[in-house]
């Protein structure tokens, strides 16, 4: 909860707790009904003032977010309640605090909250940190839209090529805030369209690379050709992405999972096909053409653990950092090691399995990352644990009702 949250919470039990002398006075016999009606009971002795001490304890202990030890504080004022006044206070309380508890809400100050993705996606719009993300990704698109242009236009002096850069890597991100601007992004979505970047220009630069490789030299497609291969699946992978992200939604742990198994999908199997390979003319091919592949089967399967995971970024990025120091470690340790005797297949092979299982601790080790769902989502409901909550309530009698609700 928010500070508003908290203020509203105050004004409630304010409210609440107000209705105490109210309902204490409805109780007494009021000087006016004691003369029109003798037989009227005695006004009850007034309340302890340890009552009222613990009272003020159990409230303060739910607005500081104790919730479960609220409840219980509630529940035992309930059944020492001097009259039904202040019994049916400390009841409502008490069925709060419970409720609150099963919950597991905590009270949070907006400070705290800071600049994350809480506040975001409470109202499924995109945070500031997304946005940011978004900018640098639209200028990394803006300088390579103003490297095609030059491509293009085959300019002759270097300010043919530094101008489109220029106007293009600022025109971007521009755009980016106008349409943010106008219509603010949903959670995720700009996520999404960053993750849609990387996978178009990944998919467009290993197809493209395959089909160069593959070809004869008279069947090659010129730079232009090549170039122009590269730019629309990028772009159009930015449109798809921002698409499903606001038609379908998404989070941006899973936009970014997404993409990373696209690219460690590649990565692996072209460094394992090229240490398994002979070294002859097809060896280009044959692992353009393997990495294209693996790509896709990477996307699928991020997509499918992204809708089981529903990772954190954070976690993402924690896994990705495992891929990459694996990688790294491995590889550049084989080199010390082997110094002159190095092998091109060794290295490869080997920075793939450090890959692979650097991947692989990452992910076991950040298990216990909490998931980042949208408020729309499914909350699974562990099947291996059990919780209960207790609720005493008392009886006319002067007894005690336990009752308990939860999943078990």
């Amino acid at each position: 909860m928010t500070r508003r949250g908290k203020v509203s919470v105050a004004a409630t039990l304010a409210a609440m707790v107000a209705v105490i002398p109210a309902a204490v006075r409805a109780t007494e016999a009021s000087p006016e009904t004691a003369a029109t009606n003798p037989a009227s009971p005695p006004p009850p002795a007034p309340a302890p003032a340890p009552w009222f001490a613990n009272f003020a304890t159990a409230r303060m202990n739910l607005q500081t977010g104790r919730f479960a030890e609220a409840a219980a504080a509630f529940a035992e004022l309930e059944a020492t309640a001097p009259g039904p006044g202040e019994r049916a206070v400390c009841a409502e309380l008490r069925q709060l605090a419970s409720a609150w508890a099963a919950r597991g809400l905590t009270l949070v100050e907006q400070a705290a909250v800071g600049e994350g993705d809480f506040s975001a996606k409470a109202v499924d719009r995109r945070s500031s940190g997304e946005i940011a993300t978004l900018y640098l990704a639209a200028v990394s698109y803006g300088l390579g839209t103003g490297g095609y242009l030059a491509v293009l236009a085959e300019p002759d002096s270097i300010s043919g090529v530094t101008v489109p850069l220029l106007v293009m890597g600022a025109a971007m991100p521009l755009a980016v805030y106008l349409v943010d601007r106008a219509s603010p992004f949903r959670y995720g979505t700009p996520s999404a369209i960053s993750a849609g970047l990387a996978v178009g220009a990944l998919e467009g630069a290993l197809w493209t690379s395959w089909y160069q490789a593959q070809a004869d030299r008279v069947d090659e497609v010129s730079v232009k050709t090549a170039a122009t291969l590269v730019w629309v699946p990028t772009t159009l992978g930015a449109l798809a992405g921002g698409v499903l992200g606001e038609k379908v939604g998404t989070t941006p742990g899973r936009a970014e999972l997404l993409a990373a198994a696209g690219g460690y999908g590649a990565a692996v199997t072209g460094l394992t096909v090229s240490s398994i390979v002979d070294d002859d003319h097809e060896a280009d091919e044959v692992v353009l053409l393997s990495a294209a592949v693996a790509a896709n089967v990477g996307l699928v399967g991020g997509y499918l653990l992204g809708q089981r995971w529903s990772p954190g970024v954070a976690r993402v990025r924690y896994i990705q950092l495992g891929g990459v120091s694996g990688g790294l470690g491995t590889g550049l340790l084989y080199l010390t090691i082997a110094d002159k005797d190095s092998d091109g297949r060794a290295f490869g092979a080997l920075t793939a399995a450090g890959m692979v299982g650097g991947l692989a601790l990452a992910t076991w080790l950040t298990a216990d990352m909490p998931p980042d769902r949208r408020p729309s989502d499914p909350q699974p409901t562990p099947a291996a644990s059990a919780q209960a909550n207790l609720l005493i309530s008392p009886t006319p009698d002067g007894g005690l009702t336990l009752g308990a609700f939860g999943v078990f």
